[in-house]
Order: structure tokens, then C-alpha cells, then sequence
């Protein structure tokens, strides 16, 4: 559906603890959280491309949303989202284009693109993409790196900040819906 149901585990309850507004048009297809331990919000997109970021505080309305679109004009229907560890503002996304893209919820200006970037390997939608974490105490060549998974039977693994294609691609013997 279209809303946040979130729940305090330390509680004793059936119910949520809060609960944002229903929006009966959309439908949520991936949820993240940023921030700090002490500070952080959920970002949300839905289907037809629109990203929402709520304040745990304050989940009556997002405090901004932004509507992803291609070249500008065409809307993005999208399957998935993540984010890098560490990473509040740049995130990258599934799309049932066969796509994944990176994007951002602020631009420097008004009129600028959140859609910053585009990545190409997948013959189907897009289902699912996972950040490997970054290991701080040494160097690692798993650090930066992307798995994603597609209705095209394939799993690929990305290193996006070096490329724009996948450093390899799994034929994978049946779907694979989660990374």
C-alpha cells in the first residue's frame, strides 16, 4: 500500500507506534533509512517513480518529495532503491526499464536533474540492489560495490563509481528477487 507502518519492538503492543498517511494511488516499492544512530529519516519510492522522505517524528506528510523522470519528461517506474552506507543524499534505483540509476533527492538548483546518472546490463526490470558495506579498517576491493537482481534471470555486480556497465553478470538458473 501507500503509507509507513513503523513499530517500537520494545513496546508491548499489537499496533504501530506511527503510522503515515494513506495515499491510495501509489504504491511503495522500496524503503531506506539515512542518517546517523541519533538522526535519520526513511526515504520511500513508489511506483511511478516518486521519492518521499519522512521524519520519524513527523510522518503526517514527507518533508520533500521529489518525482524522478527521465530526459525530463518521461516518468520512471521503479522497483527498488538504495543507498550506500554513509550516503543521504545520492541513492540509485531499479527500474522496470531494465535500468538502474543514479539519482539524488537535492540538486543545486531548481531545474536540475535528481537523475544524475544511468547504468546498462539487464535485458528485464530491475527487482532488487544491495550496497556491499564499505570496510573501514582497510582498503577492501569489495568496498563500492553494487549486486542487483532483474526479472531477466541475471545477478549483476557493479563497481558504479568506475562503471557504467557490470563487472559481471550471473546467468542465473531462476528469478532472483532480492540482492
Amino acid at each position: 500500500s501507500g503509507n509507513v507502518i513503523m513499530w517500537d519492538m520494545r513496546e508491548k503492543r499489537n499496533y504501530p507506534v506511527v503510522k503515515s498517511p494513506t495515499v491510495a494511488s501509489i504504491m511503495i516499492k522500496g524503503i531506506g533509512v539515512v542518517g546517523s544512530q541519533n538522526a535519520n529519516n526513511i526515504v520511500t519510492v513508489s511506483n511511478e517513480g516518486s521519492i518521499c522522505v519522512w521524519s520519524m517524528n513527523m510522518m503526517k506528510e514527507p518533508q520533500k518529495k521529489v518525482d524522478l523522470m527521465v530526459k525530463s519528461t518521461q516518468e520512471l517506474s521503479v522497483h527498488c532503491i538504495d543507498f550506500p552506507e554513509g550516503e543521504t543524499n545520492q541513492f540509485y534505483v531499479g527500474s522496470e526499464d531494465s535500468n538502474i540509476y543514479q539519482a539524488k533527492i537535492h540538486t543545486k538548483t531548481p531545474n536540475e536533474q535528481n537523475i544524475a546518472d544511468e547504468y546498462h546490463g539487464h535485458q528485464a526490470s530491475v527487482l532488487s540492489l544491495h550496497h556491499h558495506p564499505t570496510i573501514h579498517e582497510r582498503k577492501s576491493e569489495a568496498s563500492g560495490l553494487m549486486l542487483s537482481t532483474s526479472a531477466d534471470w541475471n545477478i549483476g555486480v557493479w563497481h558504479p563509481k568506475t562503471r557504467k556497465e557490470p563487472l559481471l553478470m550471473h546467468d542465473g538458473e531462476v528469478e532472483t528477487y532480492d540482492a
